[in-house]
C-alpha cells in the first residue's frame, strides 16, 4: 500500500509541474513574440 500511495504522490508531483511550467510559459507568452513551433510538454490526464 505504501508503494502505491508513494506512486500516487510522485505523479501528482509532476503533473502539478508541469502545470505550473505551462502558466509560467503562458505568462512570458504575453510579453514575447509568440514561436513558430508548439511546445511538446506532457499531459497529466490522471
Amino acid at each position: 500500500m505504501h508503494r502505491h500511495i508513494t506512486l500516487a504522490m510522485a505523479a501528482a508531483h509532476a503533473c502539478l509541474t508541469v502545470l505550473r511550467a505551462r502558466e509560467l510559459d503562458a505568462g512570458k507568452a504575453e510579453t514575447d513574440p509568440p514561436s513558430s513551433s508548439p511546445s511538446a510538454s506532457p499531459r497529466c490526464d490522471g
